[in-house]
C-alpha cells in the first residue's frame, strides 16, 4: 500500500493552494479519509479528482497537440 497524501501533498500534486484543497473537501468535490484532526488522500483519490476534471474539447478550441 502506498503512502497517503496530506493536503499539503495533495495541493502541491495539482498545483493548488492548502486553502483550495480545504474549500473542496468542505464543498463535497474531493474525497478523503480522516483520522483524528487530519485529512488523507489516496492515489486513487488523486486519480479520480484528474479524471473528474476534464472537460470535453469544444470543436471551435483549438487542439493544443495539433500545434
Amino acid at each position: 500500500m502506498k503512502k497517503p497524501f496530506t493536503i499539503p501533498e495533495m495541493a502541491e500534486q495539482i498545483g493548488v493552494s492548502d486553502i483550495t484543497i480545504r474549500r473542496m473537501i468542505y464543498a463535497g468535490k474531493i474525497p478523503y479519509r480522516k483520522i483524528g484532526a487530519r485529512y488523507y488522500f489516496l492515489e486513487d483519490d488523486l486519480s479520480e479528482l484528474m479524471e473528474s476534471s476534464k472537460h470535453p474539447m469544444r470543436k471551435d478550441e483549438p487542439n493544443p497537440e495539433a500545434v
